[in-house]
């Protein structure tokens, strides 16, 4: 029997791989991911193998069972997703959700632009809350007469009325007549002086009278036009003597003489404290309504007793205001009084009138009215 030699140990040494076999190699891991890839896409549908192996589709939206009044909601779109062809890196889509978000924050986000123009327009509304009618309705500093030593304020200046065109303009809407504790009903003028505080052109005093009998001044008669009338100036400012800058009636006097209604003295006084006697409030009121003088004035005052007694300056003036319908006369029609001062009651009477004419009032019959004449 013969020995045989043991067999050869294998080669320590790893059998290299052919080109056949790396091409094999690959070909299998190519199919696996292939297949790997292929299940996610067909699960989630976030892949798509139309163009490229890993070209990324936009997501659908998602249609979901609704109920009837209900809307579909979609998801929203990723921007750069736009294509399917379009291949983005990961970097670009963070920096573009980055973005978006940082956009949406900043439009829920309130600017101070905003914030400003909110309080602003919320202001208004807090104000027109918080103001009352009655501290918008008279905001106009009002001329108030001077006080009496005796008796208090001889005269209380109406409230301003409305400006307008003209003397002929309509009067304030009337308001509630003030019963005055001595104006009685069956007073001689009480109509005149409760229409006129109707229409809020004469007051009383804090005591609820209306001094009646009391005499008017010179400086309270303009500053009844003022307040009755509204003329434009057409006459010259007079800068008179005795009228201080800071006297209380001075934008009123200032005005009645720039409307024509009022005049100084010789030597430019104008004697704001004097009583106004009952010739000088007739020639005021006719020179400013501009009334058509009488053709034949001596004639026309021959109704008065004591016309004797009127001014030669002013007969033409008296004998318009008299053809006008301008007079009352009271106690007696047929006496003029001319040189009496003159009285609140008479003033109001015939401040009326001169509504009357300028077509401001209603006529009113009185046995005190000189009737107009033709």
């Amino acid at each position: 029997m013969s020995n045989s030699s043991p067999p050869e140990p294998p080669s320590s040494r790893r059998k290299i791989l052919s080109w056949d076999e790396w091409i094999a190699i690959i070909v299998a891991f190519t199919t696996i991911i292939f297949i790997f890839f292929w299940v996610l896409g067909r699960r989630d549908g976030a892949f798509s193998f139309k163009d490229s192996l890993f070209t990324l589709k936009s997501p659908k939206p998602v249609s979901l069972p609704t109920t009837p009044g209900e809307e579909t909601v979609s998801p929203p779109a990723i921007p750069g997703l736009d294509s399917d062809n379009e291949l983005l890196t990961l970097p670009e889509i963070t920096a573009s959700l980055d973005s978006d978000s940082e956009s949406s924050d900043s439009d829920l986000s309130t600017s101070p632009e905003t914030t400003a123009s909110l309080d602003s327009e919320s202001e208004p509304l807090d104000s027109e809350l918080l103001t009352s009618p009655e501290a918008t309705s008279d905001t106009t500093p009002q001329e108030s007469a001077p006080e009496s030593e005796d008796t208090g304020p001889t005269v209380a200046s109406p409230p301003a009325i409305a400006p307008t065109a003209s003397p002929t303009a309509s009067p304030t809407p009337p308001a509630e007549a003030i019963e005055f504790s001595d104006v009685p009903e069956d007073y001689w003028a009480n109509h005149f002086i409760i229409i006129l505080s109707e229409q809020q052109i004469i007051r009383g005093f804090p005591d609820q009278s209306f001094k009646p009998n009391q005499p008017v001044t010179r400086a309270e008669l303009a500053a009844i036009i003022q307040n009755v009338f509204d003329k434009d100036d057409s006459k010259n400012p007079i800068d008179f003597e005795d009228l201080p800058a800071d006297y209380w009636a001075s934008p009123a006097i200032d005005k009645a003489v720039k409307t024509g209604f009022m005049k100084g003295y010789p030597g430019e006084v104008f004697r704001p404290d004097e009583q106004v006697p009952r010739v000088q409030v007739l020639v005021a009121l006719i020179s400013g309504l501009e009334a058509t003088p009488s053709s034949t004035p001596e004639e026309t005052l021959d109704i008065y007793q004591d016309k004797e007694q009127i001014p030669k300056w002013a007969i033409e003036k008296i004998a318009a205001a008299t053809k006008s319908g301008l007079v009352v006369n009271h106690p007696n029609p047929e006496s003029f009084n001319p040189n009496r001062p003159a009285t609140r009651a008479e003033v109001a009477a015939m401040i009326y009138q001169a509504l009357v004419i300028s077509g401001r009032a209603e006529e009113y019959s009185s046995e005190y009215i000189i009737p107009p004449t033709e």
